[in-house]
């Protein structure tokens, strides 16, 4: 049961390109989004593959959600943005 890992990076990193934060939340972090899914398959390995499935899906979830840390960032640092008065006459 071992995923291909490069695919899914892969996947994501494209996804992380075009998808907004709430897209990306929603595919892959919500209750029932991929990411979600994969963590319940590991109760379904051996021992000796739940480590390295483990490390490589937590790689996954933390690059979606530095994806998603990024984005609202920017969007509080857009938001703090000041109109200079001058513009608006």
């Amino acid at each position: 049961m071992i995923k291909d890992w490069e695919k899914i990076i892969s996947e994501v990193e494209k996804d992380i390109l075009t998808l907004s934060k709430d897209e990306l939340k929603k595919k892959y972090l919500s209750k029932e989004g991929i990411v979600t899914n994969l963590f319940k398959e590991i109760k379904e390995l051996d021992s000796k593959d739940r480590g390295i499935y483990g490390k490589e899906l937590n790689k996954v979830k933390n690059l979606i959600e530095e994806k998603i840390k990024r984005s609202e960032e920017t969007t509080v640092k857009e938001s703090n943005k000041r109109i200079d008065p001058i513009f608006l006459i």
